[in-house]
């Protein structure tokens, strides 16, 4: 819908990547690796219903 403006905001259950990086230090690769393919994944989402984030 042209006329509708949608806002979508990245939910990270247990608070944001910020807050985890500050209470717990550096991610180990695999979990890089698995936040990174869920970002993906939601733009891929919202791309293919010609949303841009």
């Amino acid at each position: 819908d042209e006329d509708t403006l949608s806002v979508f905001l990245e939910y990270v259950s247990g608070g944001s990547i910020h807050k985890l990086l500050q209470e717990y230090g550096q991610f180990a690769e695999p979990v890089i690796r698995n936040f990174t393919g869920q970002i993906l994944s939601g733009l891929a989402y919202l791309h293919q219903r010609d949303t841009v984030h």
